[in-house]
Order: C-alpha cells, then structure tokens, then sequence
C-alpha cells in the first residue's frame, strides 16, 4: 500500500516517531509519484555497505560466467569448424581416388590400376579363393599415399593439414554361371586429414562403392555367323547372305572364323524322318571359279564333242560294254529309244522295203506283221522272222509294247551294248535352270540347251502334265513328299566371302556342295543287218541312225532298293577312274573318286562337304591337345566345342543377373540414361559392362555412335537398329565393342537410308523354359532379323535362331545383301588393335555410382 502524509494516523506514538525520523520522502506530483529520497540514520550505513558489496559480487561472478560461457562456445565453435574443414578434405580425397581409379581402371595407359583390378582373371587350373583383397594404394607395404590435388589444395589454402588415403579392392563373389567369368566386390577408399602439429586432431572417411568385374568374351566370340534353324535362302540368287571371315585368318595356327549352320525343324520328309536333314550350296562357276577351279581342277568351261554349249566344268566319255557291268541287257527294256528303233524294224519288215511309208505301234503295229505272216509262206526270209517273232510275243504285250521275249529286240539291245558311247560332264545350277530370273516360289525352267534330247536327264520338261511339266530331278523329289528341299536350287550363299576377297572359314553342320552330272548314251550309226543279225537284199545299204538316250535321274528307294534301274544300279567300276575313261584333258581327280561316279544317270553330286571348297585343312582345339579336320572325311554336324559338345540348338548365352552393372525397367529408361548428344549433334551410347534392359522395345535406332565395351541383354521385346558404329580407337582405351542379346526377340531395321552398316555383335536367341507352352517353331518364339528392305552389313558377328531373306518387305530387297564381316575385336579382344599398339582388353571393370557405406571417425586411426 502505498503510504501518503495525509493519511490520518490512529497510532499517535508511532506518528511521532516517523515525524522526528522520517525514512522515506515521497513527493507526489498530480497524484503520481515521481521521487523519493533514502534517509539512514549512522547507525545502518553498515548494513548498506555490505548490500551493496554483496551486490557487486554478485555481478563479477555473473559477468565472469558470462566470459567464461563466451570463451567456450568460441573454442567449441572454432574445433567444429575445424572439424568440417578436416572432414572435407578428407572428402575431397576420397573423391580424389575415386575419380583417379575410375578413369584409369579401363584404361591401357594405367598399368597399375587396370592389372590390380585384372589380377582375379589370371590363368589359373583351379578357381581363385573368395573372398580376396587386393591393395590398391598405398602400393608398398608401410607406405604411404597422398592425394596430391588434395593435399596442394590445403596447402595453398593455408592449412597445415595432412593428408593421406588408402584403397581396398574386396572380392568376395564369382559368377554361378558356368559360361560367364565375372565377379562381384567393393571398392573400399578411406582417407584421414589430420593437423600436422596436432596429429591426435583428425578425421577418417570411409566409404565403398560396389564394383563388378566381367570377362565379355564368349563361345560365340569365334563365330562369324551362328544359326540354330534351318534357313530356306542359303542359294537364294537375288538376296544374297555374304560372310567374311577374319582378315589374315590362319587354318594351321587356329586363328579362323567359323560359321554354323544349324538345321532344327528342318521340313518334315521321307529322306531324313529323323529330322536331321542336309543343307545343299549350290556351286556357281560365274562367282567361284577361282574356288571350283581348285576343288574340281577346273581351268575354262567346256562343251560335249559337236554341241556350241561351253556350260560343262569338264566331260568324260567311257565304252559302254567296257564299264557296264552289273548292267544287263534286261535293264534297257523299257529304254524308249530302243523300243522305237525294234518297231521301226519291225515296221520295215512288214512293209519289206526301207524307209518304211508308215510307221505304226502297239495294236496296229501287231495287226500289220500279222497281216504279212498271214499272207507270205516263205519262213525263212528276214523280214518273216521278225515278224513272226514280234506276233508271237502276244497281243497283249505288243499292245503294251513289252517286248521282252523278243528275239530280235534282245539282238537290238546287243548291238546298243556295242556301239553305245557313254558320255557325262559336270555343271552348276545356273547353267541348267534360269536361278538368276525365278520366283523362289515357284520351280525354274530349264535353258535351252538341257531341253534338247541327249541332255535331258534333269531337266526336261517331260515328267508332269500340263502346266505342272517339269524335270525328272524335281519330279522324283517332289513324289510323295519326299524331300522338297532338293528343290531349292540357286546360287550358294558367299560363304567364305566374295570373289577377290576370300577368307577361311569353317563351316560346321550338314553343310553340303552341290553340283549337277549331265549323262547320256550317244547316237551311234549302223545297218539293218547289224541291228537285225539278218541279210536281207532289200534292206541292203541300209544305214540306221540309234539316236541318243538322255539317262534321266531316278531317284533310288531308301528302305527297299526296289526303285533299282540301270540309271541308278551301282557299278562294280568307278566311272571316274575306269582305265576306259577317257577325259577332256588329263587331270587326276582320283581324290573325287568317293563321290563320283558309281552310277549312270544324270544326278545332283550333293555328298561333298562345303569345307572342301577351300582346298584346306582345319586345326580344331580338344581337351586332349589340337587335332587336324581334314574336309574330304565328312561334315561337322554340331559345333566343335572342345570341351562342352552337345547339339548347336543347346547353345546359349547365360546372364548372371548378380553381375548386372545397370539395371533398367524398360528401353525407353535405358535409352534417356545411356543415349546422349555429344555436343556435336551426334547421339552417342555409352557402354558400361553387363546392362540389362527387362523389357523392350528398345530403339537404338536413335544412336550413330557408341563408346565402351559392353553386352546390352534385353530381357523381352524387340531392338530396333540403324547405322550404329563405334567411335574409333583410342590410344588410352583402345577398342570399343558393343554386344546386344535378346533373350526373347528379334532385330528390327528402322533407318531411311540403305545399306544400313551396324558394327556390333547381333544375338537374338529365344529360350524357351521347361514346361512352356509356347510353339518353339512359331516364328513368334525365334530369335531372327528383319532387314525390313534395307541392306545390311554387320561388323561384328550374327547370331540367330532363324533367318530368312526372303520375307516380302520384311526381308532383304531384290539384289540385296546381308554382309557379316567378323570384327577381330570380338573373335579376340586380346587380339592386337589395328589402329594402335599393344593388346586389347577384353574385361570391364564397373564401379557404382551410389555409396553402399558411409562412416565418419574421429578417434583412434585405422590405418
């Protein structure tokens, strides 16, 4: 309450007392208090004093508090600043290894980083132990390693800093999958900056980054070209498939392309019910002569004696009494050039004059030497035994024109077996039917000069009827579904390149050669007598002329041999090498022997393997040490792997997705990451290791250009390509190589531009799992390329499921080609790099971009 001296005052005592010692003066000014004054009496002063000095302490301790507060949150704040400035130099040197293992972990400029990391690939009998350290840096043991840029960026900033690092490469996993030597680990980089006056004042920085360690080679490395199925095309004449082998390839040091050709779900047949059908090339002289003239001893072509035709490799001419066993006279009955002669014969004799006036056969033939027997008495004359001997082989047979009982059509034959000359030669297919100008859909119609009468044992249109006319070769393998394939007649694939430019290859499946034989029993001149056995005046100075005898191809019956006739019954002599052959020139080609020519007739030659083609022999690698594949001993049915045979359609290539170093939802993910301009308005793809990409489409039709070596694996879906080469060479990184794998899908060429050149290895292999219900013969469920009209060619290597050129728009254009070279840079990434020295690399080595361990220590040293 505050106290006013107006206030009245019960207590008059204690009034009196405050008036002689007041202890307070208040003054108010309009009601409000605006001063006062303290009034001690000497005796409180004391008291006053040690209030104050009380006070004054009070606020010394406050104030000395408040200092010492001060000082330590300036030193606190000052070590913490400290603190981060150590912390980010030990960052910057952790960046600092990083950024310097990263670019020279790839590269053949670093020897020691790129063979650190290469150190878990060396050869070695048994697997490496895992999991493996491997010290990076520092590279003596009790050294040390600075980061320089680091260390001189502290310096020139003025701190007295230290700074050291360590790296760690930590393999602890191998790929599971037999066919893919990677492994997995981490990269491990710790780097400590400290003060150099105060060492205990320091800062370690630790962190790793997955690192994944791939060998890209594989066993389809050494193939030019792989094909699992069989494909229709290989002699397609306008849509060509041409295939260059390694340059400067060696057969005696194994250093050769390869190619197979596969033949799954070759079309169903009666020749091969097995399912294991042959693939025949056609050989073509216009494009191989420098190739047949090696294999056949082929200098110019040639021409049969009195023909302008010079379509022959070469002809050969035997006596055919001389090399005619086991023939028989029996096996000419049904020859119809001898039946007409016998009636021609018989015809004179009923009309006992020469030339005759009519010429009759069958019922008539029988009626008119019935009408002279009937009518002539004299049974000794010439012309009554023929005709007696004709009747009295029977109506029946006469009008059937069986004249095997006859004796004087035995005596017809018996001359034949005299006079005849049996004459062959050897030609392609493109001599014989016009392959350049058919429709692959529909069979080729012979040239001219096969459809005249000795030549015509394949080709003459006289088997069929009407419109369906064709050759005894197309008519015999087209009964009864026997093999339509043999029908697939052309110009071979270039396998082993094109002409100036030949490069070994070897071809492994059931590949075959394939030629044509043209065979026929000349005309030959004689009297009646001869033929006859018989002098008669009025057939004296008679002069028969027996014309010639086409021997048309018969095909022989596989299961009972009962097809057997005198075209197609095996000799007991090889025409070839009958010491009564005689040649159009002298060349020995005894070594032919096994394939020619055991029987007569005109056939296709279609038993020597491709292989022969070169006229070389082929070092193949086996567990037991290399062996020599002479060509002349057969084909290789299955690709020669060493040391894991099995059938060509088992082969395919394993991810183990453990080893992935990029992983991508969809293309169109994997396009925006990887795909980008390069400042120069190129498209540019970068290549990391083992991508995969789960779905498709993936358009790399958007790129011109790729850098890296890596394999894309895309797990489903269709890639669409266009012009894509690599960037060339560097002298730092060497070679760059691309690989693409579909697992479950095919190539599309997308580009407006033709030929399309793409410089890569082209996988499109569908696997199928157990228990699918997929139709592994649907074209659906094959791997295959689809040039889409344009040309292509592949620097690389092509390996397919199924392929075919001929596909309407989807496939090759007319007169186009698919060129695949092999690139020496996929046979052998450890091969020398043409445009710069020293070996290539054939691994890559992927570190991750994201931290899989981050710690910070500020105590005792690790290291």
């Amino acid at each position: 309450m505050a106290l006013s001296p107006t206030c009245p005052r019960r207590d008059t005592g204690m009034v009196k007392w405050h008036q002689q010692h007041p202890p307070l003066i208040l003054t108010r000014k309009e009601g409000r208090l605006v001063s006062f004054s303290l009034r001690c009496s000497r005796p409180s002063r004391g008291f006053l004093l040690f209030v104050i000095l009380t006070i004054i302490l009070a606020m010394s301790i406050l104030i000395f508090a408040l200092s010492s507060h001060k000082s330590g949150a300036i030193e606190q704040l000052a070590r913490t600043i400290d603190q981060n400035r150590l912390v980010i130099l030990a960052q910057s040197g952790n960046n600092e290894m990083l950024a310097f293992i990263k670019d020279n972990v790839n590269s053949r400029a670093s020897s020691y980083i790129s063979s650190k990391f290469r150190e878990i690939f060396a050869p070695s009998t048994t697997p490496p132990a895992l999991p493996r350290k491997i010290r990076l840096f520092p590279q003596t043991a009790g050294g040390e390693y600075c980061p320089q840029e680091t260390q001189n960026l502290a310096l020139a900033a003025g701190y007295n800093v230290k700074i050291v690092s360590q790296a760690d490469l930590v393999i602890f996993g191998a790929s599971e999958v037999k066919d893919m030597r990677a492994f997995q680990g981490y990269l491990e980089v710790v780097t400590r900056a400290a003060h150099a006056d105060r060492p205990e004042n320091m800062v370690e920085l630790k962190e790793r980054r997955d690192v994944k360690l791939v060998d890209l080679r594989h066993f389809f490395d050494q193939y030019v070209f792989f094909c699992k199925n069989y494909c229709p095309d290989y002699n397609h004449p306008r849509k060509r498939l041409i295939l260059k082998g390694l340059p400067g390839g060696s057969t005696s040091r194994g250093t050769y392309s390869r190619a197979y050709l596969g033949n799954r779900f070759y079309p169903a047949n009666k020749e091969f019910a097995d399912g294991a059908g042959h693939l025949w090339f056609d050989l073509c002289y216009d494009e191989q002569r420098d190739l047949i003239g090696s294999l056949l001893q082929v200098t110019n072509r040639v021409a049969f004696p009195n023909s302008p035709e010079d379509y022959l490799f070469w002809t050969s001419v035997a006596t055919f009494s001389q090399v005619g066993a086991p023939l028989v006279e029996s096996d000419f009955y049904r020859v119809e050039q001898a039946k007409h002669v016998f009636e021609t014969i018989v015809n004179a004799a009923a009309e006992r004059r020469w030339p005759i006036t009519r010429f009759d056969r069958g019922r008539e033939l029988y009626d008119k030497a019935m009408r002279f027997v009937s009518s002539t008495s004299n049974d000794n004359s010439a012309a009554y035994v023929i005709c007696q001997d004709f009747v009295s082989n029977g109506i029946s047979r006469a009008s059937a024109r069986d004249y095997a009982a006859c004796q004087g059509f035995q005596q017809v034959l018996r001359t034949c077996f005299e006079k005849w000359q049996l004459w062959w030669g050897y030609t392609d297919a493109n001599a014989i039917w016009r392959v350049g100008e058919r429709d692959p859909g529909v069979l080729p119609a012979p040239r001219e000069w096969v459809k005249n009468v000795q030549y015509g044992g394949l080709a003459s249109e006289t088997y069929g009827s009407g419109s369906d006319k064709r050759g005894s070769y197309f008519d015999w393998y087209l009964r009864d579904d026997f093999n339509k394939e043999r029908c697939r007649v052309g110009i071979m694939a270039q396998l082993f390149g094109p002409p100036g430019g030949r490069r070994p290859i070897l071809i492994e499946g059931r590949a075959y050669l394939r030629f044509f034989k043209i065979a026929f029993l000349d005309d030959f001149r004689t009297d009646f007598q001869t033929l006859t056995n018989f002098s008669a005046p009025e057939f004296a100075n008679t002069s028969v002329i027996f014309p010639p005898v086409p021997i048309d191809f018969r095909r022989p019956d596989p299961e009972t041999g009962s097809s057997r006739t005198f075209q197609n019954a095996e000799l007991s002599t090889n025409l070839l090498t009958s010491p009564y052959t005689r040649s159009s020139d002298t060349k020995d080609r005894s070594y032919l022997a096994p394939f020619l020519e055991r029987v007569t007739m005109s056939r296709a030659v279609a038993s020597i393997p491709v292989n022969c083609l070169t006229g070389l022999q082929y070092q193949i690698p086996t567990p037991s040490g290399d062996t020599l594949y002479n060509p002349w001993t057969g084909v290789l049915p299955d690709p020669c792997a060493a040391f894991n045979p099995k059938p060509g359609e088992k082969y395919y290539r394993c991810i183990d997705w453990a080893m992935l170093s990029r992983d991508y939802e969809t293309g169109a993910e994997f396009v925006a990451d990887r795909v980008q301009d390069d400042g120069t308005g190129r498209k540019v793809l970068y290549l990391d290791g083992v991508m995969l990409v789960r779905k498709g489409p993936l358009d790399l039709s958007v790129a011109q250009e790729f850098v890296g070596k890596g394999l894309i694996f895309l797990g489903e879906g269709n890639c669409f390509l266009g012009t894509l080469k690599k960037r060339p060479a560097s002298p730092e990184y060497g070679e760059n190589h691309l690989r693409l794998y579909l697992h479950a899908g095919d190539f599309e060429i997308k580009s407006p531009t033709s030929p399309v050149v793409i410089e890569a290895s082209l996988a499109a292999l569908t696997y199928l799992p157990r228990g699918s219900t997929a139709d592994p013969r649907s074209t659906e469920n094959q791997g295959n390329l689809y040039c889409n009209g344009k040309s292509v060619k592949i620097l690389g290597n092509l390996i397919l499921d199924y392929l075919q050129l001929e596909w309407g728009s989807r496939g090759l254009p007319l007169d186009g080609t698919l060129e695949v070279e092999h690139d020496p840079m996929i046979f052998n990434p450890e091969s020398p790099a043409p445009s710069s020295s020293g070996n290539q690399d054939p691994y890559r080595i992927s570190i991750g971009e994201v931290r899989t361990l981050y710690s910070l220590n500020a105590g005792e040293r690790s290291f």
